[in-house]
């Protein structure tokens, strides 16, 4: 099966409203790799009310989560 993956981390960000959004890609070769990764960006944004995320794997594994984010 072919797919498209980062070649490298990467990160922007942009403020909509007085909100700042925040977003980081990274490869990740299996999923600890993917929840080290997610964690990490948990870590350096304490201070965020919603850690989005969301992730494809090359094996079909697939998780994601809006983090109670509001719709619209």
């Amino acid at each position: 099966m072919e797919y498209k993956t980062l070649l490298a981390a990467g990160s922007a960000e942009f403020t909509e409203r007085k909100s700042v959004f925040i977003g980081h890609g990274s490869p990740v070769a299996d999923e600890e790799e993917a929840r080290a990764f997610i964690e990490g960006v948990r870590r350096e944004h304490r201070d965020a009310r919603h850690n989005c995320f969301a992730y494809v794997l090359k094996d079909g594994v697939k998780r994601f989560s809006d983090d109670g984010e509001p719709g619209g």
